[in-house]
C-alpha cells in the first residue's frame, strides 16, 4: 500500500489495550477489508478470537497467522510500533481477502455474500469491507464481557470507527442483526426508521431498519442475526437480499455518495 497513513490511524494502533481482555499480544482490527476503495461495509461489534486463537486458545502463528501480532512484528509493545509496523498492520488489514482467498473458509463472512451481492459489491473483490465497533479482539467473547468493560472499549474505540467513515469512500453500512442494530443506534447516534417486517414462515419475522449518516451513507439493518440466528434459511437470506436491494435503489445519493 503506498497510500500515506493518516495520523487518527497511527494513533489508533498505537493505542495500548485498556483491558486484560484483550487477546494478549494482538493488534488492533481496523477493517476486514480495505475501506477506503470499499463502498459498502457490514458492522459488528468486535473481531472474534478466531482472528488470533486456534481452537484450543492457542496464538495462531506461521501459515496459519491470520492477522499481525506482536510477536510477528518483533515489537513489545504497540506504542512503540514504528511507522512501518503501523503500516504492515494497515495493510494486511486492507488485504484480508485477497490473503485468504478461498472466501469458503471464512463462514462468518461468506453467509453475508448474498447481502452483498444485493448491493453489486463483494469482499473479494476490494468493493466491501468489514467494520466493527471496538477493534480489539477479546477472549472471552463480547457476550461474556461485562458491561462495564463493553462500555470502556465503545469510548475508546467508537471515535476512530467514526474518523475512519468520515474519511473513507463507504457509501453503504449494513447492520447485521438486533445486537449491531441497537449499539450502532446508540453508539453512533443514528436515527433510525423500522420498515414492515420481513415474514417468510421462518420462526420469527425480521424487522428491516434504515438511516443516515453524516447525511451521506446510507444505513440498512435487520433484526435476524444471519449467521447465528436458528431457523435462517436459503430463502430468508434471499428475501432479505431483495429488500436490501429495494431499499439502495429508491436511495438518491447524490454524486459525492454514489456508488461509482
Amino acid at each position: 500500500m503506498n497510500r500515506e497513513v493518516p495520523p487518527y490511524l497511527v494513533r489508533r494502533i498505537r493505542q495500548e489495550p485498556p483491558l486484560r481482555c484483550i487477546i494478549e499480544g494482538s493488534t488492533p482490527i481496523i477493517a476486514f477489508g480495505d475501506p477506503w476503495t470499499s463502498h459498502a461495509a457490514t458492522l459488528g461489534l468486535n473481531p472474534g478470537r478466531v482472528a488470533f486463537l486456534d481452537k484450543d486458545g492457542r496464538m495462531l502463528d506461521g501459515d496459519h497467522r491470520r492477522h499481525p501480532t506482536l510477536a510477528s512484528l518483533g515489537i513489545a509493545r504497540l506504542s512503540g510500533a514504528k511507522v512501518s509496523h503501523v503500516r504492515r498492520i494497515v495493510d494486511d488489514c486492507a488485504t484480508y481477502f485477497h490473503r485468504i482467498q478461498d472466501i469458503r473458509r471464512l463462514r462468518w463472512f461468506r453467509e453475508l455474500q448474498p447481502l452483498l451481492e444485493a448491493v453489486g459489491v463483494s469482499y473479494a473483490g476490494g468493493t466491501a469491507c468489514h467494520l466493527d465497533l471496538v477493534q480489539w479482539a477479546t477472549d472471552p467473547v463480547w457476550g461474556e464481557l461485562s458491561a462495564a468493560d463493553k462500555a470502556l472499549l465503545l469510548e475508546r474505540d467508537v471515535p476512530f470507527l467514526m474518523e475512519l467513515l468520515r474519511e473513507g469512500s463507504i457509501r453503504i453500512l449494513l447492520l447485521n442483526g438486533t445486537s449491531v442494530v441497537r449499539q450502532a443506534r446508540k453508539s453512533l447516534d443514528i436515527s433510525l426508521k423500522e420498515h414492515a417486517s420481513l415474514n417468510d414462515g421462518d420462526y420469527q419475522p425480521c424487522r428491516l431498519f434504515t438511516g443516515w449518516l453524516f447525511g451521506r451513507i446510507r444505513v440498512i439493518g435487520w433484526s435476524t442475526n444471519i449467521q447465528s440466528s436458528f431457523g435462517v434459511t436459503k430463502e430468508r437470506r434471499q428475501a432479505l437480499a431483495q429488500r436490501i436491494r429495494e431499499q439502495v435503489t429508491a436511495t438518491k445519493f447524490g454524486e459525492a455518495g454514489a456508488l461509482g
